[in-house]
């Protein structure tokens, strides 16, 4: 199964929390939303047999669209270039009306390695009417010769308030028969997902370094998995506040990030202070880790 998340288990930064898909975001891990109008999307315990968890979408309004998408990193899709693959994925919708019932499998590709294919390039679509049962579904589709960057999407087009659908068992696989569904172990899963993002609330410690004065401070952090890329990094003091530790000169990479610290005359840092036997005074702040395709 080249999809993560497709059994929707991880949602890092939402705990199982709604969101509003207006303008895009982020909801159970490697999953984007987006909706024209309003709308909220939510990892949720599952009402389809088989599976311990769901992605429910239900609009708030008068929608022209919905899209919700992954997008798959070139050196896990290079070799289904040319190739007949297989979608499958469980589904029921929220309602009877056609705005929840005509769902769209949508694939996209695009030439940049890993450039912006989700909701942006060129789409292929297939209709699949979905009904308010829970019901395997697949869709099966030659992908073009060459590209750089996959995306498989599902889509409605014009619906009201109410309408929506609960999706999971997502699979995308290089065959032209589906197979049952490719459950990992949660441990697998989130390592996968955390390639992409890692959580909020990973603590970074420091100690003072010579050459970098009293009150400043140096540290370091090791990500759980190493990156895609060079991440998006936003450090918070522990009351919330950013800005007040900046990166070090060079110091961001795919396998980890170096901070400076400085607290200097003005004393305006709160850093909660707890003593390692090891390390000396430690320093916690929370990070917010980003790397998306």
């Amino acid at each position: 199964n080249r999809i993560i998340n497709g059994a929707m288990v991880i949602d890092q930064r939402n705990a199982g929390a709604s969101i509003s898909v207006t303008p895009t975001a982020f909801t159970a891990d490697r999953w984007a939303v987006q909706a024209a109008t309003g709308g909220a999307a939510q990892q949720i315990t599952s009402t389809i047999a088989g599976f311990a968890n769901s992605l429910k979408y239900t609009s708030s309004a008068s929608n022209a669209f919905l899209q919700m998408g992954q997008q798959i990193e070139y050196l896990n899709c290079y070799d289904l270039q040319n190739v007949t693959v297989s979608i499958s994925f469980w589904a029921k919708a929220n309602n009877t009306n056609g705005g929840s019932t005509a769902l769209l499998v949508r694939t996209r590709t695009i030439a940049a390695i890993n450039g912006a294919a989700r909701f942006s390039s060129t789409a292929v679509d297939t209709s699949v009417t979905i009904t308010t049962s829970a019901v395997k579904y697949t869709v099966t589709r030659t992908l073009p010769a060459t590209f750089g960057a996959l995306s498989l999407e599902f889509v409605l087009g014009s619906h009201v308030s109410g309408d929506g659908f609960e999706i999971t068992g997502v699979q995308l696989e290089k065959s032209s028969t589906a197979t049952e569904f490719d459950y990992r172990s949660v441990g697998t899963e989130l390592a996968l997902c955390q390639r992409y993002y890692e959580g909020k609330g990973a603590m970074l410690f420091s100690t003072a370094e010579a050459g970098f004065g009293d009150n400043t401070y140096f540290g370091a952090l090791s990500y759980v998995v190493e990156k895609r890329a060079a991440p998006t990094i936003t450090l918070y003091d522990v009351a919330g506040t950013s800005g007040k530790v900046t990166l070090y000169t060079g110091g961001s990479g795919t396998n980890g990030v170096s901070y400076i610290l400085e607290d200097a005359s003005t004393k305006s840092i709160s850093i909660v202070a707890k003593g390692y036997t090891d390390y000396g005074m430690g320093k916690i702040l929370k990070a917010t880790i980003v790397s998306e395709l």
